[in-house]
């Protein structure tokens, strides 16, 4: 089985082994940039947030709101600059749920990113020294990236769904709208978020072609060379 996972990939590979483990290399440092971009709005300030948001709504153009892991920023219609107020100290409906997710979806993220550096050391360390046990370290270090950036969303998701239900209640309050206003909600993930979940999905593409490169000896090299 391990003679057979290693073999596995395809021989045009071999030739071009060095520069594709350079590619994943580069390409498992670009996951982890993008995963500490998207993670800056866990600094509570009104430009952190304003550059990462998780969560984005707009109430017909009258309210922004901008949410980032430990609080939210909102402008007023008539103002051109945004207020922030944290989870722990707001006393909205949804103001517990995002309290509570955002040390297990921090602690989930940070998992991930360890697992995307670890990913660039194995794809740097397979270009000089290939072995079976470097591929499979190869394709654990990027899968686990995905699957724990899958769950940091996941602990995420009561969050947002406590928010979602928020605004479209209180939309008209929100919006400072007369009674007889009918205001919609514009509401979804926004660059902050978008940003991680392609940090991961990065993972799943260097766990592929980590698969695919085939592990050749030393003496085959020697050979070719």
């Amino acid at each position: 089985m391990t003679n057979e996972v290693a073999q596995c990939g395809f021989a045009c590979f071999i030739q071009k082994k060095n520069f594709l483990n350079y590619h994943l290399a580069l390409a498992a440092l670009v996951a982890a940039f993008l995963g500490i971009m998207g993670c800056v709005s866990y600094n509570n300030t009104a430009d952190s947030i304003y550059n990462a948001p998780w969560v984005a709504a707009d109430i017909t153009n009258e309210q922004d709101y901008l949410f980032g892991l430990t609080g939210y920023a909102h402008r007023a219609f008539d103002k051109t600059v945004y207020s922030t107020e944290t989870f722990k100290d707001c006393s909205e409906s949804f103001c517990n749920k995002c309290f509570d997710s955002r040390a297990p979806t921090l602690g989930l993220l940070i998992i991930a990113l360890f697992c995307c550096f670890i990913s660039f050391y194995v794809s740097m360390k397979r270009t000089f020294h290939d072995s079976p046990s470097l591929k499979y370290k190869g394709i654990a270090s990027a899968m686990l990236a995905f699957c724990f950036g899958l769950a940091a969303y996941n602990s995420f998701k009561p969050c947002y769904t406590q928010i979602d239900t928020y605004l479209k209640n209180h939309k008209n309050t929100l919006a400072l709208a007369t009674p007889a206003t009918t205001y919609e909600v514009t509401f979804g993930y926004s660059s902050g978020a978008k940003q991680v979940f392609s940090a991961f999905m990065i993972g799943i593409y260097i766990a592929v072609f980590n698969l695919l490169i085939p592990v050749v000896d030393a003496s085959d090299e020697k050979e070719d060379e």
